[in-house]
This record gives C-alpha cells, sequence and structure tokens, in this order.
C-alpha cells in the first residue's frame, strides 16, 4: 500500500487546491496574541503540598475556577524556596497567590516583590493562646518552646503581610482573629482584603433519597434503626475530637442503644496529621468506653467523602477556636446531613437557619449533647424541615463565589 504524500509543513490548502506559504507576520502576531492574551492574568498558584483535607479541597477548586474564568494558572505544589524562585523568574506572570503561606521562607515573598509579582495571602490559620496549648504536661521549656514559636509566627506573617498586596480571609470570624494580633491592625489594615469562604461541589455533595441511603446502610452493615454520627478532618488539636467523644458517651448512656455508631473519618497524610495527638484519641475512645461503637475510617478520597455525609444522620463539629472556617459543615449541609457545633469559630455564619437548635454555647457539653438528642427524637416531617432550611442557608457557599470574591481582589 503505498502512503499519501504528506502536504509541506508550513503551508496550507486552498479552495483550487494550490498552496501558498503563511504569512510570516501573521505567524509572528498569533503567537504574540497566544503569549498576550493572559497579560495580567497569569496566576502562579503556591501550595504547601498535597494532601487530603480542607487546604487542599481550597487549592484545588479554587484552581479549577481560576481556569474557568479565563486566568492562566500554574499550580507549585512544593516549600522548596529554589523552585519556588526558579518559577518566579521564568514565567512572565502578574499574580503570585500563596496558600499556607507560613512553611515558605520569607526571602521568596521579598523576591517575588522586587520581580513585579503581585502578591496575595490566604489565610489560613492565624495563632491563638489555644493553638499554643500542648498536650504534654506544662515545663519551662514547653513555655519556652511555645513564646519562641508565637514570636516567629506572629513576626513572620507581619513581614509576609507587609509584602502582600491584598488578603484573603475564610470567614469574619478569621479576619477577626487575624487583626487581633499585636501590631497587624496597626501596620496591616490599610490591606486590601476579601472574604472569601468556602463551598461544595454540588456534583458531589447532594442529599439522597430515604431508599438510597437504606440501600447504603445495608452495604455498610447497618440495621434501618442504627443511627450514625459523623466527625471528619484532619487530625489536629484544634479540631478537639474529645468533646465529641464526651458527647457520643452522654448520648450512649441517654439512649440506651447499641446501633449508636461514631465514625471518624481522618484525612491521609503523615505531614497533615499530628500523629502522637491520633495515639492520644485511641485512648481517650478506650478511656470513654465508646470502642466498640467507634468506626475509624481512613484513606479516601475527597469524591469518596460524601458517601459519608449522606450515610450520618447527623454530624459533629466541636472545634473551639482557630477553625477559620469549616468547610466540613459545609459538605455535611449539602448531603442533607445538619451541623450540631458550638457558637464558636465561623459556625454562627454558617448555621443561619434555627441556631438554637444546632449550636450550644462553647465547651457546653451537655447542652451539647441535650440538642443532638432531641433532634434525633423529631419526628422525620420536622428533621426533613430543618435540612431543607439549613441547605437553603448555604446556597451562597459556592466556589464560584468564592473565586469571583478572590478576582475581586486581584483587580482592587
Amino acid at each position: 500500500m503505498q502512503l499519501k504524500k504528506q502536504k509541506p509543513f508550513g503551508r496550507r490548502p486552498k479552495s483550487n487546491g494550490k498552496t501558498e506559504p503563511i504569512n510570516e507576520n501573521k505567524f509572528k502576531s498569533v503567537l504574540e496574541k497566544d503569549r498576550t492574551q493572559h497579560a495580567g492574568r497569569v496566576v502562579l498558584f503556591i501550595h504547601q503540598f498535597q494532601h487530603i483535607g480542607g487546604g487542599q479541597t481550597y487549592t484545588d477548586a479554587i484552581n479549577d475556577e481560576l481556569r474557568a474564568q479565563g486566568y492562566r494558572v500554574i499550580l507549585l505544589q512544593t516549600t522548596s524556596a529554589l523552585t519556588i524562585f526558579l518559577h518566579l523568574l521564568l514565567y512572565r506572570g502578574s499574580i503570585v497567590l500563596w496558600s499556607i503561606y507560613q512553611e515558605f521562607p520569607i526571602f521568596t515573598f521579598f523576591i517575588a516583590h522586587i520581580t513585579g509579582w503581585r502578591n496575595y495571602l490566604i489565610i489560613l490559620n492565624v495563632w491563638t493562646k489555644e493553638a499554643a496549648s500542648p498536650k504534654e504536661k506544662s515545663t519551662r521549656k514547653i513555655h519556652l518552646k511555645v513564646a519562641v514559636d508565637k514570636w516567629w509566627w506572629w513576626s513572620k506573617q507581619l513581614l509576609v503581610g507587609m509584602y502582600a498586596d491584598g488578603l484573603a480571609h475564610l470567614s469574619a470570624y478569621s479576619k477577626t482573629l487575624f487583626f487581633q494580633q499585636p501590631g497587624y491592625a496597626k501596620l496591616l489594615k490599610r490591606k486590601n482584603s476579601v472574604i472569601i469562604q468556602g463551598g461544595a461541589d454540588r456534583k458531589i455533595f447532594h442529599p439522597i433519597k430515604s431508599k438510597e441511603k437504606k440501600e447504603m446502610m445495608k452495604r455498610f452493615g447497618l440495621r434501618s434503626e442504627s443511627t450514625t454520627i459523623l466527625m471528619a478532618g484532619r487530625i489536629d488539636q484544634r479540631k478537639n475530637y474529645e468533646d465529641g467523644f464526651k458527647v457520643f458517651q452522654r448520648l450512649i448512656s441517654r439512649r440506651k442503644s447499641n446501633h449508636l455508631f461514631l465514625y471518624l473519618l481522618f484525612s491521609y497524610s503523615d505531614e497533615a496529621n499530628d500523629l502522637s495527638y491520633f495515639n492520644y484519641l485511641l485512648n481517650k475512645i478506650h478511656e470513654y468506653g465508646i470502642a466498640n461503637q467507634t468506626r475509624i475510617i481512613s484513606g479516601i478520597d475527597h469524591g469518596q467523602i460524601a458517601a459519608y455525609y449522606q450515610l450520618a444522620d447527623a454530624f459533629l463539629m466541636t472545634s473551639r477556636y482557630n477553625e477559620p472556617f469549616g468547610l466540613v459543615s459545609i459538605e455535611s449541609i449539602a448531603c442533607g446531613c445538619p451541623v450540631f457545633g458550638y457558637r464558636s469559630c465561623a459556625m454562627p455564619e454558617i448555621i443561619s437557619y434555627h441556631p438554637d437548635v444546632f449550636l450550644a454555647k462553647t465547651a457546653d457539653i451537655g447542652k451539647l449533647t441535650q440538642k443532638l438528642n432531641a433532634y434525633l427524637d423529631f419526628s422525620p416531617t420536622r428533621k426533613q424541615r430543618l435540612k431543607k432550611g439549613l441547605l437553603d442557608g448555604i446556597k451562597q457557599y459556592r466556589w464560584r463565589m468564592t473565586t469571583k470574591k478572590l478576582t475581586s481582589l486581584f483587580s482592587s
């Protein structure tokens, strides 16, 4: 079989069958147009490292939305100063977006600043007194370490903030907490800032019908009369899982049921998780006598988490401090699972529908148990009405809106 002769490279067919050379000037203009069409819209998005958790969810969702809005995004997931330095020099960009910026050397921000990039920080974590409290027995050495860590965190965040062109806060709560740091209000208050909040992908996180839930319960080996309480997140002291254990212990005592289960859904990452705290939690599970009715799940990807939200009858969010937003709460409500917790962190911003039903005073374990127990005894009709109210209350929490608020910071 004879191969068909290829058309000459750099030529294009005309309707009369003849060919003509491509206009060189026109070809250059096309290249130049392609090179400049993203002018002012190139984003170097620097994230700490890839993991399963809230920070990664923010990174992936914002990355996708920025691309959808016409930005050229270079996602760099590393803490290597050399890699960051090379990218800052090689790419002709305009915007550098820093996520979990505390992990990066200060000089990288300075280089970005002097090479013409505009620095924007996503404020994912801030320092609080409680965040510095270790579980170990208090000693002079520990107090000294905490003091040094706090000073370093405060000074580095202040210096980085001074190089920033804008600040993105995850909630009104986290913004307030940020500017409560000594000197921040005076030195950084004039910085452009927005509250971007967060979202949930409605293609993944959505309610299911009761028939589907019954089938799911069978797959999980649960009886129709079983009640499931869910807690989820990374293994971190600020998540305060122990309060959830206490609530669950009291719930078992009140309901006298062997078919009440606590599911702990932990993100899987050696870097993002505090493994010593995990051992502490395991001991507490046995200490509170709830081991036989507790299930620990880890190692699943973000898309599989939705099934556990859809399975659960209620979600417990027991963080007392330093939880800048709480994506798990949004995802849970989006799946039709009501969230119970404290009137702390950003929870009052998320639970706007009948907060008295779902939120208790911070650290009031008895009241939180009472509210959860009362809900479980509500009629199916009342439960459905409350779930719908919660779902309507989070309609504005979508990644498209999050990114829209973020890009408004770029243009301000």
